[in-house]
């Protein structure tokens, strides 16, 4: 079976960077853009390039994803988050190739008391999430092959991201004050990147490939305090730094965006679809903090 390009946008992210590594270990070239070769918000030179390419299929990893920056950043986050993901659907449909493309867990208000399926209401309560949100609107309108993947608290070995946050603040303080009142489920770039693959690969060699939108993400419940004690318990381990770990309110700590208070996603969809299944969120955290660890001790 030939080699099949994909094309990659947001690669110089957590997830794109995984995505690129991990690409031809699913048979496929990766070719790949960050944001300064490739703008999607350009909608000329984002249909020029993805026509100059001919790609199988095109996975879109950029976005804007500074939360609370967003609350003052609106614009350049609907520009990056609704209007790239226009430019790259209606690229795609005009070239009959399949979009795929991360969401986010903050499409919802957090006010469900179990977990969030594809087909519940969605009800964003900050920028980041309503822009995210009029993407997968965007999408949907503009493109007839895709795939929308919505996952919750990234994060990897690579970039800005929580693990890094705390490792930081535990080794410079001794002692840290985490929220334990809103509940998620971490998941590894790693694991979204290897999902986007394998559900690409699977998408392709479909005659009826499935279309629509998916959730993926680490498998179990936890708050941000249970999520930092994972982290600490690993910096213990490997460097005798004890860290002393507090759990606060979210009152206590107020942000500029509000978050949901329990953001959940249900994954059997993805599982029955395309056999792909969550991986237990505290062995992914406490394995991905021994690679930042072994980069910063």
């Amino acid at each position: 079976m030939p080699v099949k390009k994909i094309l990659i946008t947001g690669a110089g992210g957590q997830v794109g960077l995984e995505t690129v590594r991990r690409a031809q270990a699913y048979g496929f070239t990766p070719i790949a853009f960050n944001r300064a070769d490739l703008d999607i918000t350009d909608a000329v030179k984002a249909a020029r390039t993805i026509k100059d390419i001919a790609p199988a299929a095109l996975i879109n990893c950029a976005a804007y994803t500074h939360v609370d920056k967003a609350e003052n950043d609106a614009d350049a986050a609907f520009e990056a988050n609704a209007l790239g993901p226009k430019n790259l659907a209606r690229a795609c449909q005009a070239l009959d190739i399949p979009l795929l493309h991360i969401s986010t867990d903050y499409v919802f208000d957090g006010c469900a008391s179990g977990l969030y399926l594809e087909t519940d209401q969605v009800s964003p309560i900050n920028i980041y999430g309503s822009t995210k949100l009029a993407g997968e609107h965007a999408i949907i309108q503009n493109c007839d092959k895709y795939i929308i993947l919505r996952t919750s608290w990234v994060y990897g070995v690579t970039g800005e991201n929580f693990i890094k946050t705390m490792l930081a603040i535990g080794q410079g303080n001794g002692h840290a004050r985490v929220v334990a009142d809103q509940f998620g489920s971490p998941t590894f770039a790693g694991d979204i990147a290897e999902t986007l693959l394998k559900i690409t690969k699977s998408y392709l060699s479909r005659k009826e490939a499935p279309n629509g939108i998916y959730h993926y993400t680490g498998a179990g419940i936890t708050s941000w305090y249970g999520f930092a004690k994972v982290v600490f318990k690993e910096l213990e381990a490997h460097s005798n730094i004890q860290v002393e770990l507090k759990a606060i309110t979210t009152k206590d700590r107020p942000t500029p965006a509000q978050r949901p208070a329990h953001s959940g996603l249900d994954t059997s969809k993805t599982a029955a679809d395309f056999n792909i299944y969550p991986k237990d969120w505290q062995q992914s955290v406490a394995r991905a903090t021994r690679e930042i660890l072994k980069q910063v001790l």
